[in-house]
């Protein structure tokens, strides 16, 4: 419980409301049923990656292989899910955080 609340204070720190969050696919099954994805925040024109702290604050499974965040279903866009997941987890809704792939 520890990490979690303490990842969602950290995000609370690099993200703001009204931020772009950058994904980046980095493998698909081929059943399509499984994704991983990386997510980032430009900050003083630096990315910052944000998968180990969402993974903890959103409970998605961190892959290791991929090196990224573990999302399973197929049928929807799954960078705009979990941004969505994760302005609703930080700010209260939806559609506080931009979104784009990379």
């Amino acid at each position: 419980m520890m990490e979690k609340s303490e990842a969602i204070l950290r995000l609370l720190e690099l993200i703001k409301p009204g931020d772009t969050i950058y994904t980046v696919l980095r493998y698909v099954s081929r059943s399509g049923m499984k994704r991983v994805i990386s997510l980032f925040v430009i900050k003083n024109n630096e990315p910052i990656r944000l998968d180990w702290f969402i993974s903890k604050a959103l409970g998605y499974r961190y892959n290791d292989v991929y090196e990224g965040i573990e999302v399973r279903g197929f049928g929807f866009d799954v960078g705009y899910a979990v941004v969505q997941n994760l302005s609703y987890r930080l700010f209260g809704e939806e559609g506080v955080l931009k979104h784009k792939w990379l």
